[in-house]
């Protein structure tokens, strides 16, 4: 009976321990939604270096030397949650996020785990088109703000072609908003 309770009591432990994210994304939605009209101020802390410079080297366009000049939400969350070598070590993870605590005064902790969240594949990591970043950007900061309105999401799937990418369709809005959407991903 004393070994059936430390069993049920490691059990118990190891689970509330996990998906300690959610409410840290949860928050950062929320936040980052105040920069959905400040979008050089965000993409100015993805590359400096007391933003996350040193994890974002990765996010420029065909020309290496030049980095994206606008930034969607699902875009920023691809950058903790790609499977760059760098980024995808738990420690520097939870390094970018204390980066993101800090600049959006984030009162949640930083997670521990990141249990069942889905990585995008790095040179696949943005979600804007690239032959009209400003326009697509804009359309994904409407998505953005309609998923945490619970607004319909149909325009988001249309112009994502469900059918042929669900798992990276999918992703971000497992990310944003865990308790209405599921990832179709391995994870």
């Amino acid at each position: 009976n004393q070994k059936k309770q430390k069993f049920q009591t490691k059990t118990t432990m190891n689970n509330q321990m996990k998906y300690t994210w959610i409410p840290f994304y949860k928050e950062l939605s929320a936040k980052l939604l105040d920069y959905k009209n400040k979008r050089a101020e965000l993409v100015e802390f993805i590359y400096s270096d007391e933003g996350l410079g040193y994890y974002t080297n990765y996010l420029h366009t065909k020309d290496k030397d030049q980095k994206v000049d606008d930034i969607d939400p699902f875009s920023f969350f691809g950058i903790f949650n790609t499977s760059n070598k760098r980024n995808k070590k738990i420690v520097n993870r939870i390094e970018i996020l204390n980066r993101i605590k800090n600049k959006f005064d984030i009162k949640s902790d930083v997670p521990s785990d990141f249990e069942g969240i889905p990585l995008l594949n790095y040179l696949r990591s943005f979600y804007f088109n690239w032959d009209d970043v400003k326009g697509s950007c804009d359309m994904l900061w409407k998505v953005f703000e309609d998923l945490l309105t619970k607004k319909s999401l149909e325009d988001f799937f249309v112009e994502y072609n469900f059918s042929k990418r669900k798992a990276e369709v999918t992703m971000p809005l497992f990310w944003i908003n865990p308790d209405d959407y599921i990832a179709l991903d391995s994870n």
